[in-house]
């Protein structure tokens, strides 16, 4: 358990760390678009490790874009020689069969992920992967085609198992590294190694389990969950969704399911799992245009719900059951949709994120240029916007599963930070005195005073256009975000 547990704190401590490089904006999210060519696209890496993490950590350099790959046809070997890598594709107890000298290469691989439970600076460490059964354990990091293992010289574990200390020795050992069917080829020194997984993965350990699409990659058709036999079984109706599969050792996912329109489809998919313990966590694969993923429900579930968690509350969701987690997100989801259901229907100009529940606000309507007090045209239309979002969360079926709501200032990125800091604290303090006095009028203080705090993120969280640019007019908001208690 203790690296199912680590595996699951790394999943989600990077989601949060994709987010804090802004790559989502505050409003809908939209659906990414397909590729002209017959090229494997992937999203922006998740960052493999937090550059404030502990000091003496090599760096490595960055690998450039991926490269374009041959269509499906070319066959599997080829497809998976020219995938952009992830880490978590190569999780798992990897072997060769090659007589190999094991200062230079390992007779067996695991690769794992740890995390430090405890607090640097103002940021988790996250490491990508540790690589164990070799001399020289360490954090393992990929970058394109390469494999860098970053030794260290001594680490230490806490009470419940996971790392918590470490030091690095200073220098980085460097593999050229090829994904193949069932494992993947290190080279070093113009010598290679072949390293297969102990045992292919199944994606039908047992009814229960299901799979969803990542949430940082593509549907495919129209697939959000891949699960475990949707035709009629104990009197239910047949369902879209997965029927079956065989991932076969050369590479190659056999993938049989019922469309839309509940007629059988199948497809021959090219694949690479990361694998905990008991069953596959995470399931890639390409069809030769674009890279896919999915994730175990459960992590999928965990991955949602860290959007309304801090990153110490993160870490904390790897102690609660699998039952106990479904009941949060469905409490999650249900609050989710009451919100973006009352704010559709009030007409008020306001951006709501249908994945996290947060309420963005453009500045220009609460406040003068530069200024941080609110207008009075800017107090109308909170008491709005406060009454409305109040009437929900203050009910009684949400009482105990808000631990905070959060009011958050946000500016574009010109002008000097310091500014921009200062202005945004100063913003997101007078939203939150506004609401908590008398002028504004709200019902029910006793509850909200103790849970509405206010923070101010400067430009350090901007909105980015579709080009990848800044988008400077929705980068300066106002957020509501509400935090959830975990049991």
């Amino acid at each position: 358990m203790k690296r199912l547990s680590a595996l699951l704190a790394l999943v989600l401590t990077a989601a949060l760390l994709l987010s804090a490089c802004g790559g989502r904006s505050s409003g809908a999210a939209s659906a990414p678009s397909s590729p002209s060519s017959a090229e494997v696209s992937a999203p922006t890496p998740v960052p493999t490790a937090n550059p404030d993490g502990p000091q003496g950590r090599p760096v490595i350099p960055a690998a450039g874009a991926p490269a374009a790959i041959s269509p499906l046809s070319a066959g599997a070997e080829t497809v998976l020689a020219s995938l952009p890598l992830r880490v978590e594709m190569l999780y798992g107890r990897l072997s060769t069969d090659a007589s190999v000298d094991e200062n230079q290469f390992p007779k067996t691989i695991e690769f794992d992920s740890e995390y430090f439970d405890g607090m640097l600076g103002s940021k988790f460490w996250v490491f990508g992967a540790i690589l164990s059964s070799f001399p020289n354990m360490g954090e393992a990091v990929v970058e394109g085609d390469r494999l860098y293992l970053l030794p260290f010289s001594s680490y230490e574990y806490g009470e419940v198992g996971h790392m918590v200390n470490c030091a690095y020795r200073g220098d980085v050992i460097e593999f050229g590294l090829q994904a193949v069917p069932n494992g993947f080829i290190l080279t070093r020194d113009g010598e290679s190694v072949r390293y297969s997984f102990d045992e292919l993965p199944a994606l039908d350990n047992g009814w229960g389990v299901h799979y969803c699409c990542h949430p940082d990659y593509p549907v495919f058709e129209g697939l959000q969950e891949l699960y475990k036999s949707p035709f009629q079984r104990d009197g239910a109706d047949p369902q879209p969704g997965y029927v079956d599969s065989e991932l076969r050792g050369d590479g190659v996912m056999h993938l049989e399911w019922l469309d839309a329109g509940l007629q059988r489809r199948s497809a021959d998919l090219v694949y690479a799992v990361g694998r905990d313990l008991l069953q596959p966590t995470y399931v890639f694969f390409t069809d030769g245009r674009q890279l896919y993923c999915y994730v175990r429900s459960y992590i999928y579930d965990m991955i949602r719900l860290s959007s309304n968690l801090d990153p110490e509350q993160q870490l904390l969701l790897t102690d609660l059951s699998e039952d106990a987690v479904q009941q949060l997100a469905e409490t999650r989801t249900e609050l989710l949709d009451e919100l973006c259901a009352a704010f559709d229907a009030s007409g008020l100009a306001v951006k709501v994120d249908r994945d996290t529940g947060a309420v963005a606000v453009d500045s220009a309507l609460l406040y003068a240029t530069d200024a941080y007090e609110v207008t009075d045209e800017g107090k109308d239309f909170l008491r709005e916007i406060f009454s409305l979002y109040c009437s929900i969360l203050s009910q009684d079926k949400y009482r105990d599963f808000i631990a905070e709501i959060r009011v958050e200032g946000h500016t574009d990125t010109s002008g000097a930070h310091d500014y921009n800091q200062e202005l945004s604290e100063k913003r997101a303090e007078a939203v939150r005195a506004f609401c908590l006095s008398e002028e504004c009028g709200l019902e029910d203080l006793a509850w909200l005073e103790p849970l509405l705090t206010a923070v101010g993120y400067a430009d350090d969280r901007p909105i980015l256009a579709a080009d990848g640019s800044v988008d400077m007019d929705a980068s300066r908001r106002v957020e509501l975000r509400f935090l959830i208690a975990l049991p």
